[in-house]
Order: structure tokens, then C-alpha cells, then sequence
């Protein structure tokens, strides 16, 4: 929003007031009251891009997945995966974890011994109360019994692995 006055002069008795009340004896013809002029522009800012979900169900027609199904799936559609490790490190409870650079982000796959307990671990992360900090923004991903996390600041390439899994 811009703001623009008009500035006139204060005509007091005839005589034109300046600074600290020196009056000028000339005679200033009288002037209108100082009426402020609004202007209103509008910003043309584009929209910002939709982000992904930070958790998302996906279904694939079946119980079980493995790491190597999820990877192969990135694959098939062109993108770089490269296998870091694997631990059997029980976060969350998972069985598995293995650990994934795709396209350069990385992504931890944790598989669960059922569905439901993938489930039951999503909706937890879903409502807050897991007590993770993460150094990037994370994206969850159900897929059956597997659990996919994406870490990065890059919503963009969040949105493309995502898009992927479905």
C-alpha cells in the first residue's frame, strides 16, 4: 500500500506560518486542508508451490514390502538409487532399516513385521508424538507393511519421490 500527501501551506489570520510560529506577513491565498491520497497496488507475488504431505498412506495391493521393491520402483522410473546400509536397529520398532540415497536425498526404508504395526507407527508420527528432531524436513510414506522416510528441505524432490511411490 502506498500512501501519498499533498502538502499546502497553514494559513493562519492571513499570515503563513513557518517553523516555530514566525509568521510571514504576506497574505497567502487560502489553501484546502491537506487531504492524504490513497493508492493501493496490489503485490503480483506468485503463488507458492503446494508442499507434499508430510505423511501419506499408499497402496499397493498387498501386505508386504520389501526395500528392494520400493528402490526398484525409483528405478523403473529413471532416478538414481544407491544402497548406503542396512541395520537392524529397532527405531520405531522396525525390524530392518535400510538406508537409500535417491537422486541425491536420502531415504530410510523401515519394514515392520505386519501392516498394522506400520500403521499404528504412522499415525503416531502423524500426531506428533514421537520425540525425533530431524535436521531436514521429513516426509512419511506407508506402503504396506514399510514405512518410507524422506529427508530433505528440497519439497520439490520430496514431491517427485513421493509421486513415484504411488
Amino acid at each position: 500500500m502506498k500512501l501519498t500527501f499533498r502538502l499546502n501551506a497553514a494559513v493562519m489570520g492571513g499570515a503563513l506560518l513557518i517553523g516555530c510560529g514566525e509568521a510571514v506577513s504576506a497574505p497567502v491565498a487560502a489553501q484546502p486542508a491537506v487531504t492524504p491520497t490513497l493508492t493501493l497496488a496490489l503485490a503480483t507475488n506468485p503463488a507458492p508451490a503446494p508442499t507434499p504431505p508430510r505423511t501419506s498412506d499408499v497402496d499397493w495391493g498387498r501386505s508386504s514390502v520389501s526395500a528392494l521393491e520400493v528402490s526398484a520402483k525409483w528405478t523403473t522410473l529413471g532416478m538414481k538409487v544407491e544402497a548406503e546400509n542396512a541395520t537392524d536397529t529397532p527405531i520405531f520398532g522396525a525390524q530392518r532399516q535400510d538406508i537409500l540415497r535417491v537422486d541425491g536425498e536420502r531415504v530410510s526404508v523401515f519394514t515392520f513385521g505386519s501392516s498394522a504395526q506400520a500403521s499404528g507407527v504412522l499415525e503416531m508420527i502423524a500426531a506428533g508424538r514421537t520425540t525425533v528432531d530431524f535436521l531436514h524436513t521429513p516426509y512419511w510414506v506407508r506402503i504396506a507393511n514399510a514405512i518410507v522416510l524422506i529427508t530433505t528441505d528440497n519439497a520439490d524432490a520430496a514431491a517427485r519421490l513421493i509421486s513415484a511411490l504411488y
